[in-house]
């Protein structure tokens, strides 16, 4: 999960904890975000939750009536910077060769 490109659903997870949140908050966040184009259901997003705070890109911050908050480590800034970046190679890719 954490080579790159990651999945529009992770690149967004990652995104959206750039401000701690937790997980309801995430799936509606992305919902809204991206006009309704991307939805990712509750497995999705616990599973790509757990996969990142075992391997330390995010981090519990609270936890409030099971509410668990989550927000990016060093490590998982650097993961998404990493893929803003691609993203930015294929828009400039793709913008500079259309007709």
């Amino acid at each position: 999960m954490d080579t790159l490109p990651l999945s529009y659903a992770n690149f967004l997870i990652l995104w959206i904890l750039q401000t701690p949140t937790h997980g309801y908050e995430i799936m509606k966040n992305i919902t809204s975000k991206t006009n309704n184009i991307v939805t990712i259901g509750p497995a999705t997003m616990y599973r790509s939750l757990s996969y990142y705070q075992k391997n330390g890109y995010i981090e519990l911050v609270s936890e409030i009536d099971n509410k668990k908050k989550y927000t990016l480590t060093a490590n998982g800034k650097e993961l998404l910077n990493k893929q803003i970046d691609f993203f930015t190679l294929l828009y400039d890719m793709t913008n500079q060769e259309r007709m």
